[in-house]
């Protein structure tokens, strides 16, 4: 079948199915109940969320701040490699773009990923062309538009594009950041960069030494006499990182704003630590912002040598029994996002507000890989009618609310 045949098939089903989000239409009212398997970290996750919503409730007055609730457009995430240079690729993202004007979202994430702006990186040129004419169409909807600059995973899960880490160097990996970063401010002229997050995970990509001296110098390299031209700079960590991390940002740097990844959501990585982390950001009169967020469907007896990029732990989000604690994660990220004054809050796995599959006989044994390419077509094809998920309705609920 032709290109301009597909072209077209997908703009008569625009025409003729589109219409404003149903409640849940196209998605089951209840979902599949949880399976065995899955019953324990259920309620361990249930259980704590009930306890975060609690300790909010009880402490926030209710006043409304100006957040800029968001979400990362996956289908022009880097990692997608050559894929994104197909017409038909940024066709479907303005179609995204579309949908997501249409639900509320305020603010697009973009996920640049170093070193796809080197001059050297294969197809550098055409990667450029792409996000600025993305990044035009992003702000002529009236989105304000956000970057993120970290590096690729290794994870053929995960990503498409081979980056050859070997041989990298703190110095040159400084250098050719700094040069990515005024590319991006100077062609794509974002509302917020974050210049990097979640060291530890970095370190493991790029096989470089993150130590919170290393990261605090690096962030300060890019930082000496840039000309941010209005953009406001940024950087952070995971909440499950150390909190030095955080401290000496704030502390030691010129940064606008101090970003923070939430997933795991036991111990103190959510409420206690997002609160430690806005108080030390207010006190070096620094910005606060959420550049990714989604519920990390692990038990705690799980964390030992916690990575943020296990496919099999990724790949438990598609299911549709998750919709409750999905739900009531995003309520509480709407209120956290409140109380503690986020300038934005970022959800990473938007493809959730769109579709899940159902647990069952045919995906329970699906490979992680396998999972993800389902429920991207699933989500898709939900797009394509405007048709939310359980968790969507909810979400416009909460943001519109």
């Amino acid at each position: 079948m032709s290109k301009k045949i597909l072209s077209l098939l997908l703009f008569i089903l625009i025409i003729f199915f589109w219409r404003e989000p149903q409640e849940v239409a196209g998605q089951s009212l209840k979902p599949s109940s949880v399976p065995g398997k899955y019953k324990i970290l259920y309620v361990e996750l249930d259980k704590k969320l009930q306890e975060i919503d609690r300790y909010i409730t009880k402490r926030w007055e209710g006043q409304k701040y100006s957040t800029a609730f968001s979400v990362e457009l996956l289908a022009a995430n880097s990692h997608r490699g050559e894929a994104l240079l197909r017409e038909d690729t940024y066709k479907a993202n303005i179609m995204m773009l579309d949908r997501l004007q249409s639900l509320g979202i305020k603010g697009i994430m973009l996920g640049i990923l170093y070193p796809l702006f080197n001059p050297s990186f294969l197809h550098s040129a055409d990667y450029l062309n792409f996000y600025k004419k993305l990044a035009s169409e992003i702000k002529g909807r009236g989105f304000i538009l956000i970057v993120e600059t970290t590096s690729t995973f290794r994870e053929p899960e995960f990503s498409d594009v081979k980056v050859d880490y070997s041989g990298l160097t703190i110095e040159k990996y400084r250098l050719e950041k700094r040069q990515m970063i005024e590319t991006v401010i100077r062609e794509l002229k974002p509302d917020y960069l974050t210049i990097d997050n979640e060291p530890v995970t970095q370190q493991r990509n790029t096989g470089l030494r993150f130590s919170v001296k290393n990261y605090t110098e690096l962030v300060q390299f890019i930082l000496k006499d840039l000309d941010r031209s209005g953009v406001k700079i940024g950087a952070g960590a995971g909440t499950w990182d150390h909190f030095d991390y955080f401290e000496s940002l704030a502390k030691n740097t010129s940064l606008d704003y101090i970003d923070m990844h939430v997933y795991p959501i036991q111990r103190d990585f959510l409420i206690e630590n997002t609160i430690r982390i806005a108080k030390i950001a207010r006190a070096y009169d620094k910005r606060l912002t959420v550049g990714e967020a989604w519920l990390y469907k692990a038990a705690e007896k799980e964390f030992s040598g916690l990575e943020a990029s296990q496919p099999l732990i990724f790949a438990r989000d598609v299911y549709d029994f998750w919709i409750p604690l999905d739900e009531k994660f995003l309520e509480v990220m709407v209120k956290l996002s409140h109380y503690v004054k986020l300038e934005f809050c970022s959800l990473f796995w938007m493809r959730y507000l769109y579709g899940y599959l159902e647990y069952n006989k045919a995906t329970r044994n699906m490979k992680p890989i396998q999972l993800f390419r389902q429920i991207n077509g699933v989500a898709y094809r939900n797009m394509v009618t405007n048709t939310l998920s359980q968790t969507g309705v909810t979400f416009q609920r909460l943001i519109k609310e």
